[in-house]
């Protein structure tokens, strides 16, 4: 006899389901369009989301740390509202990376500063748009009169904007000047950074 756990009704069409970012999109899975209904009794939470993972096709990673249980009913809502309901209930953050979702405790989020050098903040803010790594309920600011920023957020967030700053900064190897010999004369240029202006 099956233990008391939670009989999933799906009303998914599972074939409209593929994860895709699309540009208007970013930073957001392609959400099943249909109501999601889950019918529980009583389960861990971080099951909740597993099989709300398997159930939506919806690629999904939860962090160890996410726990509780979860006790029905739960309310039929499309899929982005049924993570959000649980998040605000439970304490959880979500994290798209174009890839997967991860879905963590809050207890997790963090703040940390990191190193700009010579990207400008709006050339990292710019990339992160464009890969879909962007997260308007997460907070990347600058520090006044300092190269640095400060990045907030689950830690998913923040290894993904750490990995595409150093991705943006110039390599070790790349020389910052050039020495021009012209007969007796010689010069050094100062060769621009990115982001730098001519």
């Amino acid at each position: 006899m099956r233990s008391v756990a939670a009989i999933a009704t799906v009303c998914l069409t599972l074939s409209a389901v593929a994860i895709h970012t699309t540009s208007a999109d970013a930073g957001e899975p392609a959400w099943p369009t249909e109501s999601y209904r889950y019918t529980i009794v009583d389960q861990d939470l971080g099951n909740v989301l597993q099989e709300f993972g398997r159930n939506t096709g919806l690629r999904l990673e939860v962090s160890p740390e996410v726990r509780g249980r979860v006790r029905g009913p739960l309310p039929e809502l499309k899929a982005r509202e049924f993570i959000e309901h649980l998040s605000r209930n439970y304490g959880l953050d979500w994290y798209f990376d174009g890839f997967r979702i991860y879905v963590t405790s809050n207890k997790e989020a963090s703040s940390r500063l990191v190193q700009l050098g010579a990207v400008p903040l709006q050339r990292l803010e710019a990339a992160l748009r464009d890969l879909a790594l962007s997260d308007a309920r997460f907070s990347l600011r600058s520090i006044k009169q300092a190269d640095m920023a400060m990045v907030s957020g689950p830690p998913q967030y923040i290894q993904a904007v750490e990995r595409t700053l150093a991705a943006l900064k110039p390599r070790a190897d790349q020389p910052s000047s050039v020495t021009v010999y012209r007969g007796e004369h010689v010069q050094v240029v100062k060769l621009n950074a990115p982001g730098d202006v001519p």
